[in-house]
């Protein structure tokens, strides 16, 4: 599957012509489900180094993330003699990495997921944090999620918007006009992607039971773009219970389950 950055930037193109009535035109006519669906780590990361990133430094606890980088030539001439190997050596490296690995260097971060997921979790957090302090906050709850996750997709709305020639502050400016923050979450559900996550952050900040974890970043990444656009999930129970709770199966027309041992009767019916 896509990596959700492009499959929300798809998203984006079709739910400002089909929701805000702007002029796009696409050079891909493909549906979006058809982008989606492809083969290999480089489909999977969109990027001509699988799940390489380079960037002029990696983070640290005092220093951010540098610029990223377009690879040289002579590695995309190593890439291309990796990914000739038999067995799909090339993809398994990509994925699990080999063991004893030798290209395991001193500037490489290989768990940069965690050091996110972290971060992550931290913010989540901090908001729960700030709604048990302040439970008024929470009638305002939706209306929150909406507007970071407005915040989160901003950069890509303005990629999408120039490159289709379309003033941004139009795009917001009509989101008043449709009624502000209902608006807005209407064009959040437009998006399956984003909507996923939407509620799946909404729903959980309502049960103070479920506290935020590091790996919930990957996860909400990954059944973004799984809950839509596949036909079977199988997730952990909490992610079930609340894709379930807001119809997102129903919605998109996807089996969801937290028991692995469902699969067979799933794929028969």
């Amino acid at each position: 599957m896509a990596p959700i950055q492009h499959v929300r930037r798809w998203e984006i193109e079709l739910a400002l012509s089909e929701y805000l009535d702007m002029p796009i035109s696409h050079e891909d006519a493909r549906p979006t489900t058809e982008r989606v669906l492809g083969r290999g780590v480089n489909h999977a990361f969109a990027s001509p180094t699988g799940r390489l990133r380079l960037v002029s430094n990696i983070a640290s606890d005092t220093v951010q993330e540098g610029e990223e980088l377009d690879p040289e030539p002579d590695l995309l001439k190593l890439i291309d003699k990796a990914r000739a190997l038999p067995d799909d050596a090339y993809e398994w490296w990509s994925l699990a990495g080999n063991e004893n690995d030798p290209m395991i260097y001193e500037d490489w971060e290989t768990r940069g997921q965690h050091r996110i997921g972290d971060s992550f979790a931290h913010q989540e957090r901090a908001l729960s944090e700030h709604l048990a302090a302040n439970p008024e906050y929470k009638k305002r709850l939706d209306d929150l999620i909406a507007a970071q996750e407005i915040t989160e997709i901003s950069e890509s709305l303005h990629e999408v918007a120039t490159e289709f020639d379309i003033d941004s502050n139009l795009i917001y400016g009509k989101l008043i006009e449709m009624g502000g923050p209902v608006a807005v979450k209407g064009f959040l559900r437009a998006m399956p992607a984003s909507a996923t996550v939407f509620e799946a952050r909404r729903l959980k900040h309502r049960n103070t039971q479920w506290p935020w974890q590091q790996h919930d970043h990957i996860d909400l990444a990954a059944l973004a773009v799984a809950i839509p656009y596949a036909d079977i999930v199988v997730t952990e129970r909490q992610w079930c219970h609340l894709f379930k709770v807001a119809k997102l199966d129903k919605k998109f027309r996807t089996q969801v389950t937290s028991r692995l041992r469902d699969i067979p009767e799933l794929l028969i019916n």
